[in-house]
């Protein structure tokens, strides 16, 4: 992330019920079984699933590279997620 300009160094993992995912109007799971075992949402909520791959179980000759193809695709998405405007 560092070398797109993102700085997460004050980051860390948190588990769900540490985030107000209730308040939030678009809930985005990664992983193959979140897609399953997400927690029930409002109606009005907008669930959207990215099964993308685990860069971590990658070969190490290929996980950064991994790493990367998933940072840039989730960046996309998420670009994806906002109208354009003019």
């Amino acid at each position: 992330m560092k070398e797109i300009g993102i700085d997460l160094t004050t980051q860390s993992s948190k588990h769900l019920d540490d985030v107000p995912w209730r308040d939030c109007d678009t809930v985005v799971t990664l992983c193959g079984e979140a897609d399953e075992s997400c927690p029930a949402l409002a109606g009005d909520v907008r669930r959207v699933h990215w099964p993308l791959p685990d860069p971590s179980a990658a070969p190490e000759a290929e996980r950064l590279a991994k790493f990367r193809e998933v940072r840039d695709e989730i960046r996309w998405r998420v670009a994806s997620l906002w109208p354009r405007s003019g």
